[in-house]
């Protein structure tokens, strides 16, 4: 494997991971120094890294937000009721 390859699996902490998961993927790596393209886009998809799932994300959690204050502002106003 070359050693930028080797530099940039070392730095990154989910590309360290995933081969340390899926060990068969040293071997597309050690004979194809473009299979990294695919190697990084599974990392992407396996731990969620792309622009689109932060998105996803941070309006699910945004909802659980808003969810959880209606529930309080109809338990404060049924406090206020009784």
């Amino acid at each position: 494997m070359e050693l930028d390859l080797q530099y940039k699996i070392e730095n990154t902490k989910n590309y360290y991971n995933y081969l340390k998961e899926n060990s068969y993927y040293i071997k597309k790596l050690n004979r194809n120094k473009n299979e990294f393209v695919n190697f990084s886009n599974f990392v992407k998809d396996k731990y969620g890294l792309r622009v689109t799932d932060r998105i996803s994300k941070t309006i699910d959690n945004i909802d659980l937000i808003i969810d959880a204050g209606i529930q309080l502002i109809i338990g404060l106003a049924d406090g206020l009721i009784k």
